[in-house]
């Protein structure tokens, strides 16, 4: 079962089929490892739904951030009886893409979301590793655990 009901880009590149859902249980117990390896099989669709959705990439690379840290503390909720993890995550992807739907505030200039941050810590990677854009801004603390706006 696929998880989007439109597609944006090609298809991703195959799994072993239930690989993921056995990870699900091994990231619920804390395993980095089984985190990265999740989102690595996912991320190029996530992010190209996102980038149906949004127009600015800043917008997409908080969205997915925010989507993945939730993969991150909710999977343990996975039962498997609500379907496949990409089902899953593409739930978790809409909430998420819809409560970001409000119109845009300006923003100061690229600052890292506290999801992007966290995602990044989760992963071990820098930032821009996996924002999918390549940036040369450099991470800079946010007042709380919200982003910078004006």
């Amino acid at each position: 079962m696929r998880w989007f009901s439109r597609r944006c880009s090609g298809p991703s590149e195959p799994e072993r089929p239930g690989r993921l859902e056995i990870l699900m249980p091994l990231i619920s117990r804390g395993d980095r490892d089984a985190f990265a390896e999740l989102f690595d099989a996912t991320f190029a669709e996530t992010r190209a739904e996102l980038a149906c959705r949004f127009s600015d990439p800043r917008e997409v690379s908080r969205v997915c951030g925010s989507v993945y840290v939730e993969v991150w503390w909710l999977a343990g909720c996975w039962t498997g009886h609500d379907g496949d993890v990409r089902a899953w995550i593409g739930e978790i992807l809409r909430r998420r893409a819809d409560d970001r739907a409000l119109p845009p505030r300006p923003t100061r200039s690229r600052l890292l979301s506290s999801q992007e941050r966290e995602l990044a810590d989760l992963l071990g990677r820098a930032p821009e590793q996996i924002s999918g854009n390549a940036r040369t801004d450099r991470y800079q603390p946010t007042a709380g655990d919200n982003d910078i706006r004006e």
